[in-house]
């Protein structure tokens, strides 16, 4: 684990939000953000990569829907914003689908409101979706910290 976070979101819940490794053939720079209820249930997850100068976000997925409309996408988004940016990445990249797709605990307008809100740019539409970026100029929670090797021990 590199990075861990206890947020709160609108139903008052803590929520357990932390970012690893990921294991994507071909991508050795992917990374994997897991978001666990107070239950240790496993109710969002992120994944994306990194380079040494951008961040590319693939997805934000609400699997659990019961938490929709909680505050969950922007608690993940604003992490995963955070880790980026002690990581020294000054630029989030990103697409999602234009489309309705309600497996996947999502819809469109639900997405575009989440990046309109936390103040990503969008660019037209291509066969991958609709382009997204933001330049990251501070940290959305100054208490953020990359986990040391030390206290991994």
């Amino acid at each position: 684990m590199l990075f861990h976070k206890i947020k709160k979101i609108k139903n008052n819940e803590s929520v357990s939000i932390s970012i690893s490794k990921s294991h994507v053939k071909g991508k050795e720079n992917s990374y994997i953000l897991d978001a666990t209820n107070s239950a240790g249930e496993k109710i969002g997850l992120a994944i994306f990569f990194m380079n040494d100068k951008f961040g590319y976000l693939m997805n934000i997925i609400i699997q659990d829907k019961s938490y929709l409309g909680q505050g969950l996408g922007s608690a993940m988004l604003e992490s995963l914003e955070d880790f980026l940016f002690l990581k020294g990445i000054k630029k989030i990249n990103g697409s999602f689908i234009p489309t309705i797709d309600d497996n996947m605990g999502y819809t469109y307008d639900s997405a575009f409101k989440l990046y309109y809100t936390h103040g990503y740019e969008f660019d037209d539409d291509d066969f991958y979706g609709t382009s997204i970026s933001k330049h990251l100029t501070k940290l959305n929670d100054k208490n953020s910290s990359l986990i040391t090797q030390k206290e991994l021990q």
